[in-house]
């Protein structure tokens, strides 16, 4: 009954939104394919779908190519099966990973920022460096800082640089899941965008 139930409120939301954010490991008696599903579903219906996970249910989530992806080093060894000691490397995997039809993948590394893939473009993602308070929470705030800026018709550009932002601003609280918008708008203009070449 609960998933039955879950799958009823799921599409009551789909009817009434733009863009889902999925994010986070499952429970143990859910099936790894669900977000497969839930992206699916929200394509039907002209959803954005943006998934932050990982393991499995990433692995079968990109099968049906969601708009985003935000993999850190280690899941992204995972999903290519490469050894990522480099930049290089990490830029060959990605590139492995743009024939997926995702159209969007970013790559967090931490305090180095982040390598993200847009159609036929990478960016590098180079970030100010701050004093790290409480990093939990700081992909969930990455993610959704994405929406919001996808939500306003930020270019991709603007999108990594102010889902960034929020990533970052979130580092800086001792509760999780916080941003300050002073903050935000203050590493946005220190955030910096290059692109490389593939």
């Amino acid at each position: 009954k609960g998933l039955s139930h879950f799958y009823e409120k799921y599409d009551e939301i789909l009817e009434r939104s733009t863009i889902i954010c999925a994010s986070g490991s499952l429970s143990q008696n859910i099936e790894d394919n669900i977000y497969k599903e839930l992206i699916d579903k929200a394509k039907e219906k002209g959803v954005m779908f943006l998934l932050d996970t990982s393991g499995m249910p990433l692995k079968y989530g990109i099968e049906a190519a969601p708009f985003l992806i935000k993999p850190n080093k280690e899941e992204l060894a995972f999903l290519t099966g490469r050894a990522l000691e480099t930049e290089s490397d990490i830029i060959y995997a990605i590139r492995d990973l743009m024939k997926s039809r995702v159209q969007v993948i970013v790559v967090s590394l931490g305090s180095e920022g982040a390598i993200a893939a847009y159609k036929d473009t990478l960016y590098r993602v180079k970030i100010p460096k701050i004093k790290t308070v409480n990093p939990v929470g700081s992909g969930d705030a990455m993610i959704g800082g994405f929406a919001v800026a996808l939500n306003k018709g930020y270019n991709i550009e603007d999108m990594l640089i102010y889902g960034t932002a929020c990533g970052i601003s979130n580092a800086k609280q001792t509760k999780t899941g916080i941003i300050d918008t002073d903050d935000v708008k203050k590493f946005a203009n220190q955030i910096i965008i290059e692109e490389l070449s593939i």
